[in-house]
């Protein structure tokens, strides 16, 4: 089973890379440059992986998160937060939040990749 996934992220460029592998590992991928547009998305497309960027225009990441976790649709979507600006309190807001999983950029492929595939078996966990 693959994942249907929504990848926020404002700098399109950097994700290029992991956005291949997933649909490379046959996920489905939609994306979204900020989070308005995602809020949008999510009208025709339910995904069950989140990855999001933390430090964006407009809506933070932290936001986008609160905002995606109210959507009872969402119940059992799997959020992972990406920043390049790491910090303690960085992760502890993303865990307060919602997110599962709390990733560095520049995001390391393989770890990524070993978390969708541990969610769409049901056993990715924090």
């Amino acid at each position: 089973m693959n994942g249907k996934i929504l990848y926020i992220d404002d700098d399109i460029a950097s994700g290029k890379m992991i956005t291949w592998a997933m649909e490379g590992l046959g996920h489905q991928v939609r994306i979204a440059t900020d989070g308005t547009s995602a809020l949008a998305m999510i009208d025709d497309y339910i995904p069950n992986i989140v990855v999001c960027d933390i430090t964006m225009p407009g809506m933070d990441g932290y936001q986008v998160c609160k905002a995606l976790k109210a959507n009872p649709n969402l119940i059992d979507t799997l959020f992972i937060a990406q920043t390049g600006w790491h910090t303690k309190e960085r992760e502890r807001l993303s865990k307060e939040v919602g997110f599962d999983h709390h990733l560095v950029k520049p995001v390391d492929v393989n770890a990524l990749l070993e978390i969708l595939f541990l969610s769409v078996k049901g056993k990715a966990e924090a």
